[in-house]
């Protein structure tokens, strides 16, 4: 039974047997944009949907630059594990010097000088919150709770104390100019005294909370913009961009972006598409994957049915490894799981992965097929199958027959087998012999919902 992948920390990098689909190329071709770009400081971005492996990608990267490549210096940063933080200016420079500790080309005098530079801009960044601001102006007497019940009075009272500590900050301005120049000096020290630029890879920045996320990007532009320093964003694209429109309201959150981020990669993929699929030298990328997870069960068959159904729907509906991954655990977890491999007609085969990916990617459209809500047309409008599709690939065209026969109606059943000499051909095709309904889509969601294959 698979319900998640185990985990792996994947600490030998890119391997054979962990670079599923291989992908060290585009390491390789980010390694190059590193090394080779004019830009004395870089950030780049990795996007791709949630679940398509940005993280496992980068993951082998951290591992196989620290096992094969001395020449440079990386950190991997895991932005959401780092969101409780109140400001992700701590959480950054608190890995920057751990690194610069572990490193034996660096004193320790070097990582006091970081700390001590680092704890002038952290003072620097906390003083600048509203909260922090009052308690300081106020000496620490109130409260957040006590600031958030507060009326008209409290601001009146506050006047004194708030002005002091905007002057002071104005007359400071210049000292925090410093501190910050100061600070990125030593940053480029780094590069300086060990000579390796020093990749900083910020994993899980959309799945982070969104006002942590977009302060970290602009502490990064801001403060960490350095001669040997590049980052390497991985993020969801099309997420975060509504996050940068829910907080700045209704700009072009694309150009905001492209401020920021220099070159922009994303994971490459073999589609269903493409001429080596096609021509049967290559699987998909997601049939490739869901074989990978098969491994042990092997309720899979290289080229049956249920694989290619499945992985089309999933390709045309634009989801992910993740919701692959979750429909094959949907199969996993049916007690005589066998019967998958016993029964295989395609009428089943197919039945199966139709129902098994409505069951994870679209629940309300398999209620409308279950309870013929929907029309032939129309059901296979919402999977993205066109009708070309439906004339060139038997997979396909077995699933049009299936979903048509589902959805007729009692009274049309019974026309077209009175009215059909020799027999109608749908009802031919998904009977054979037989002279009664089959009820593969109602038969196969019941074994779903109760974890048994039966009636077949």
């Amino acid at each position: 039974m698979i319900l998640t992948t185990p985990d792996n920390n994947f600490s030998d990098g890119f391997t054979d047997a962990l670079d599923l689909f291989e992908r060290k190329p585009l390491f390789e071709q980010i390694m190059r944009v590193t090394f080779q770009a004019p830009d004395e400081n870089l950030a780049l971005a990795l996007e791709d949907k949630w679940g398509n492996g940005k993280s496992t990608f980068v993951k082998m990267m951290t591992s196989e630059i620290k096992l094969n490549h001395d020449n440079i210096n990386v950190i991997y940063f895991d932005a959401y594990e780092n969101d409780y933080q109140s400001d992700p200016f701590i959480s950054l420079s608190s890995v920057i010097y751990e690194m610069v500790e572990n490193d034996k080309n660096l004193t320790s005098k070097f990582g006091e000088k970081l700390l001590s530079a680092s704890k002038k801009i952290g003072l620097s960044v906390l003083s600048h919150t509203a909260k922090f601001a009052i308690s300081t102006a106020t000496a620490n007497l109130l409260t957040t709770t006590t600031i958030e019940k507060a009326s008209e009075a409290l601001a009146e009272s506050l006047t004194n104390p708030l002005e002091e500590y905007i002057a002071n900050k104005i007359k400071s301005a210049k000292n925090e100019r410093n501190n910050i120049a100061h600070f990125k000096e030593t940053l480029e020290e780094i590069h300086a005294r060990t000579q390796k630029k020093t990749l900083i890879i910020i994993d899980e920045l959309d799945r982070a909370r969104p006002d942590y996320a977009l302060d970290l990007l602009e502490k990064i532009k801001h403060l960490f913009s350095v001669k040997g320093f590049i980052f390497l964003l991985v993020v969801n694209r099309e997420q975060f961009e509504k996050s940068i429109e829910c907080r700045y309201g209704q700009i072009d959150s694309r150009l905001y972006l492209n401020k920021f981020i220099h070159y922009w990669f994303t994971l490459p993929k073999l589609t269903l598409a493409s001429e080596d699929v096609r021509n049967g030298f290559y699987q998909s990328t997601l049939e490739k994957y869901l074989f990978s997870i098969d491994t042990k069960q092997k309720l899979l068959t290289r080229g049956g049915s249920l694989v290619k159904i499945l992985s089309m729907l999933l390709e045309n509906n634009g989801c992910s490894l993740r919701e692959a991954e979750r429909c094959y655990s949907v199969i996993s977890v049916i007690d005589n799981k066998h019967m998958i491999r016993d029964l295989s007609g395609k009428n089943f085969q197919v039945s199966l992965a139709l129902i098994c990916y409505l069951k994870v990617c679209n629940p309300k459209l398999l209620d409308d097929l279950i309870f013929k809500r929907i029309t032939a047309d129309n059901m296979l409008k919402n999977l993205h199958i066109k009708p070309y599709e439906i004339d060139t690939d038997a997979n396909l065209s077995k699933l049009n027959s299936i979903i048509n026969y589902h959805l007729l109606s009692d009274s049309e059943m019974r026309n077209r087998r009175e009215n059909s000499q020799p027999k109608d051909l749908l009802l031919q095709e998904i009977e054979g012999s037989r002279n009664e309904r089959i009820e593969y889509i109602q038969n196969i969601y019941n074994s779903f919902n109760n974890m048994r294959i039966s009636n077949f």
